[in-house]
């Protein structure tokens, strides 16, 4: 049983939700039948507070309650089920995408030489370990991967529901402020920012170089019935075209870096880095999501990076996408850019497209940072609003 309260005396809404999240039973598909921050500080409006609590599953049924309070607010945390439940034993499930009768999974990847749809990937069986993540829109089901060899994603939405929760708190607050802004996932590992601003309306441009990775987000589309809000794109971003070689964190699938100029990313992760690859993947610029064909619908987009130290040879390569579009804001992973040439980089991109940077305080409020100290910025993560 997943649980968690949100609790409020005169500021704060109480909501109590309570999820029992079904196990099923393994189902056998039959063939040629069956579907196989005065600015000083700010705050940001439209907050919702939400605590960690321990995700357990019964084996019977899913429930859902909601509880409002008397003084009006209606808050209503519903999840849709997809159209057909996934075969599954009791730890792990296969995910059969033919199965389902919605719509095709839109996962695009760039050879070199144009955008093409990739229409094998999404379709093909992935076993997977299945969660549900909480957001301040409700809640999602999610395809994580086994918590012993992911042990930070996805061992902690098993056992919270919860990942990164202050943070996107914040960027759901800004997108919620703002209706007419979508949202570009650069670096969406198994998806937690995706399916969190997927889930409160908005389009959604995700990215990431991993296949693995990839098949996670399909078979999280798949049972959300997401098909029409996300679109995925399988490519590193770098600062040349060309076939680059991924390194991998042996104990965090998150940590998946380009392994291009990489000695300090190899430093900070340690013994963890394997020195083994995964694969090798075509690398494009930023400025090729421009020909996109669903583009079009993040003209004033807002932007995550987390690329493991590759945020700068992404950028490198952007000034026509940042020219092009009206982006509203970047919120970066900074730990490896802290007093190093690449954060002087990043600083100047930025301010030359009009944003500025501000450090998190709360899950909703912010504070502006002084540019003259940006060797000194002592932040996990940095966020960039237009001024």
């Amino acid at each position: 049983m997943l649980g968690w309260l949100l609790s409020r005396t005169s500021e704060t809404v109480q909501i109590c939700l309570l999820f029992t999240v079904a196990k099923q039973k393994e189902h056998h598909v039959k063939s040629n039948s069956e579907g196989a921050g005065s600015r000083s500080s700010n705050t940001v409006a439209g907050s919702l507070l939400y605590s960690s609590g321990p995700q357990q599953q019964d084996g019977n049924t899913q429930q859902i309650f909601t509880q409002q309070q008397q003084s009006g607010i209606k808050m209503s945390f519903q999840q849709e089920p997809p159209q057909q439940r996934p075969q599954q034993d009791t730890n792990t499930r296969k995910i059969f995408y033919a199965e389902t009768t919605g719509s095709k999974v839109a996962l695009w990847t760039h050879d070199l030489v144009a955008w093409r749809q990739n229409t094998t990937l999404c379709d093909r069986p992935v076993v997977d370990t299945p969660s549900v993540l909480r957001t301040p829109a409700g809640p999602v089901a999610m395809s994580v991967y086994d918590p012993t060899k992911d042990i930070w994603v996805s061992r902690k939405i098993i056992r919270t529901g919860d990942f990164d929760g202050n943070k996107r708190q914040l960027v759901f607050s800004l997108l919620e402020s703002n209706p007419d802004v979508n949202f570009i996932d650069v670096g969406c590992n198994i998806g937690v920012y995706t399916l969190t601003m997927a889930k409160m309306g908005r389009q959604v441009l995700c990215i990431d170089a991993l296949y693995l990775n990839v098949e996670h987000v399909c078979s999280s589309v798949v049972q959300n019935n997401f098909q029409n809000s996300i679109t995925i794109v399988m490519n590193a971003l770098s600062n040349s075209k060309g076939s680059v070689q991924l390194g991998v964190d042996s104990k965090n699938y998150g940590g998946t870096f380009v392994d291009e100029d990489a000695g300090e990313i190899k430093r900070r992760k340690g013994g963890t880095v394997t020195g083994d690859h995964y694969t090798s993947i075509t690398s494009v610029i930023m400025d090729d999501l421009l020909q996109l064909p669903v583009i079009q619908n993040f003209k004033k987009p807002f932007i995550k990076m987390d690329i493991e130290g590759f945020e700068w040879k992404a950028l490198e390569r952007a000034e026509l996408l940042f020219k092009t579009l009206d982006v509203q804001g970047v919120f970066m992973e900074w730990i490896f850019h802290t007093g190093k040439e690449s954060g002087v980089k990043i600083t100047d991109f930025m301010i030359r497209h009009n944003l500025y940077p501000h450090a998190q305080l709360t899950p909703t409020t912010y504070k502006p940072l002084d540019v003259s100290q940006r060797g000194k910025w002592n932040f996990m993560d940095i966020l960039w609003l237009k001024k």
